[in-house]
């Protein structure tokens, strides 16, 4: 799919910055083949990080616990021994692909670079970071995104002295804020939402920021960077493709009653989105980009939506497919 977390990043920026948008899972996927691609995607995201994080911490000196090629979930071949061997050359696979994105594009270009994590994006990142950060010392790393929320933040800042800043809540109320005090080399006291390393390598962190209020689109997300690299990169698959659109924030349900599993305590007060201005954002989307998928990145659908948005689709007969 489509990152909706890098639109946002270019839409915080407009007017403060020139940024460039890179979806280098793109390359990942036609390095092994889209199919399998896939089917590492659906087996549940453990496999990927293992994939990555040898390339950081073997990198570092540390030794990769053992027992992972004994009790990796399968991802569908037909033997658990042939998925053994594909997992053992895929790791040596991603050690060439890390260089190749080291090496493909001069990041020394940029004063920033940033990552956004979302869920199994965590050991790529801290890989390619690694790299960069080593052949470019300049330039500031910035993680951000939902697997950077909370007490997460420090904790990446500690295993990975490549990063610089780690934003722990959502970027948008501090995003150009934060780039514009790292391009002028100004301290970054007073922005909220942060995590960062001080020049004598101590971890600070900053007070938690402002909410984001998604009713305050600053425009749609654009996606046009996503499908010039698909097809710039030969890839099939088209019709798998889902559109990302978000039409709320937050849980209205753990904001009652919170899940065991979720972690998501800083952002959990629930903001949705007007329906028909998220209507009018998926009308637009379609007609750019030709595909009726729409994938909604939000934690939980507003209830409301049920009596707006749902019943205004079937009123107007748009053909519109929705993961919610």
């Amino acid at each position: 799919m489509p990152s909706i977390q890098l639109a946002i990043a270019r839409q915080c920026l407009e007017g403060t910055a020139r940024i460039d948008t890179y979806e280098l899972y793109l390359d990942y996927a036609a390095t092994i083949s889209a199919g399998l691609y896939r089917r590492l995607s659906e087996a549940g995201g453990i496999i990927e990080e293992w994939l990555f994080s040898q390339h950081y911490f073997s990198a570092e000196g540390y030794e990769m616990p053992p027992g992972f090629l004994d009790e990796f979930p399968s991802f569908g071949l037909e033997s658990r021994d042939q998925e053994r061997r594909v997992l053992q050359t895929l790791a040596e696979v991603t050690g060439s692909y890390l260089i190749r994105m080291r090496d493909q594009t001069d990041w020394s270009r940029y004063d920033v670079v940033a990552f956004t994590l979302s869920i199994y994006q965590t050991a790529s990142s801290m890989a390619l970071a690694r790299l960069i950060k080593d052949k470019h010392p300049g330039v500031r790393i910035v993680f951000g995104g939902n697997s950077c929320v909370g007490p997460a933040a420090s904790a990446i800042l500690e295993i990975c002295p490549y990063v610089d800043v780690v934003v722990r809540g959502e970027a948008e109320p501090v995003f150009a804020n934060l780039v514009r005090r790292l391009v002028g080399n100004q301290p970054l006291e007073g922005i909220g939402n942060l995590a960062y390393r001080n020049r004598d390598g101590s971890i600070a962190a900053t007070a938690p920021g402002p909410l984001h209020q998604p009713q305050r689109i600053i425009s749609w997300p654009n996606y046009d960077a996503y499908f010039e690299r698909f097809a710039r990169l030969q890839l099939s698959g088209r019709k798998y493709i889902w559109v990302p659109f978000e039409s709320s924030r937050g849980c209205w349900w753990g904001e009652k009653s919170q899940c065991t599993f979720c972690g998501l305590h800083e952002i959990m007060r629930y903001r949705a989105r007007d329906p028909n201005d998220v209507l009018r954002e998926l009308d637009w989307l379609h007609e750019r980009y030709q595909i009726p998928r729409f994938f909604a990145t939000d934690l939980i659908m507003p209830q409301s939506y049920y009596e707006t948005f749902l019943p205004e689709i079937i009123r107007s007969g748009r053909n519109y497919e929705f993961f919610y």
